[in-house]
């Protein structure tokens, strides 16, 4: 019964894509609530956005800590308020972590051109310094840069002028991040490829194959998204549903599964109602 309302829960979410639902209003509303008082309160000023988002991805181990932090020695302030959001944002659950960096883009908006130049170079180091890429480092970059890079016109292109009116069209892109999806919602290989053909069948796609971990990219599931982006509505509300019923496959839904499939939502135009993982 648990799994079920759970299921029900995500259901529900997903089909709220691009609405305002008063339910979803006050879920979100006891979200806020929930946050350390420093940690809420930093999400409405432009500069201590800043600095929480740093703090959020501060390393754990000591020494890559301490790399992290020499990339900003000369703002003294700034180390400050990192380390003193970090106190707190230690004891934040991983399911709060992208509704709480949803909360932080308005204040975010309000940083200068160059402010955000900076930001993102510090992001980046900050992601990097322990040479390495993991997923919830991914979420947490592509989630801003797809908020921020065009509000200040970094990177930004044109976009085309026609839709993609069929899944055929965009066959691989679709199997890329199926298969993100399914690689991180399950351990057992067997299990991996049922998840798989689970959303893959429901949009109707044949005659593919799982990309297994070792040849999956997060550029090529960056280039995947931005076309997949191109879907008309409906067949996006599809796609979400497919992802959907790919993480679902063993009936428990994990915060990282629940954050993938809120990234990926955000960034074809669907974004989910800020809150966190249904219970």
């Amino acid at each position: 019964a648990e799994a079920k309302n759970k299921m029900e829960g995500l259901d529900k979410l997903l089909n709220s894509t691009g609405f305002l639902d008063p339910i979803m209003v006050a879920i979100a509303a006891l979200l806020v609530e929930s946050l350390p008082k420093s940690i809420n309160d930093s999400t409405h000023n432009p500069g201590s956005a800043y600095a929480l988002m740093l703090a959020l991805r501060l390393d754990k181990d000591e020494e890559i800590r301490k790399t992290q932090l020499e990339f900003i020695q000369d703002q003294p302030l700034l180390v400050t308020d990192i380390q003193r959001y970090a106190q707190d944002a230690e004891k934040l659950s991983q399911k709060d972590i992208l509704p709480l960096i949803e909360m932080s883009i308005p204040a975010l908006k309000r940083l200068s051109a160059a402010q955000y130049q900076s930001f993102k170079q510090h992001l980046s180091q900050f992601i990097f310094a322990d040479k390495q890429s993991h997923l919830q480092e991914w979420l947490h970059y592509r989630l801003l840069s797809h908020y921020l890079d065009s509000h200040f016109n970094v990177g930004s292109k044109k976009r085309l002028a026609r839709n993609y009116h069929s899944y055929s069209q965009i066959k691989h892109e679709i199997v890329c991040v199926m298969s993100l999806l399914a690689s991180e919602s399950h351990h057992d290989e067997l299990q991996k490829d049922a998840a798989f053909f689970k959303g893959i069948e429901k949009l109707k796609i044949t005659s593919v194959t799982r990309v297994t971990e070792n040849n999956l990219e997060f550029h090529d599931v960056n280039k995947s998204i931005e076309k997949i982006d191109y879907l008309v509505p409906l067949l996006k509300d599809q796609f979400l549903s497919a992802c959907a019923e790919c993480i679902e496959h063993d009936n428990n839904v994990t915060p990282t599964e629940w954050g993938l499939l809120r990234v990926i939502a955000a960034c074809i135009g669907c974004p989910m109602p800020i809150v966190n993982l249904p219970d």
